[in-house]
């Protein structure tokens, strides 16, 4: 009996030295990352300024590609064929 307790003891041991080693490294990731993000600029640099003149896409043309007419002959069919693979 004496040996199975040593055994058990041995084991919970080594899972208490695992869950300890992975907590250790889950808090190393985690400090990492806080210092990446606040050596970035931290809260609100996120590149979103001159959000207040953005327009939704439907009120903007759709550009022409250059040259165009060399390509497409009537442009009302290319319209129809492109709808109807798309």
């Amino acid at each position: 009996m004496g040996r199975m307790n040593r055994e058990r003891s041995r084991a919970a041991a080594a899972t208490g030295r695992t869950l300890g080693l992975r907590a250790l490294i889950a808090a190393a990731v985690a400090f990492g990352g806080v210092t990446t993000w606040l050596a970035a600029g931290g809260p609100g640099t996120a590149g979103a300024s001159g959000g207040g003149n953005l327009a939704p896409l439907s009120t903007l043309p759709v550009p022409a590609p250059a040259g165009e007419a060399t390509y497409i002959k009537d442009k009302s069919s290319a319209v129809r064929l492109g709808k109807a693979l798309f």
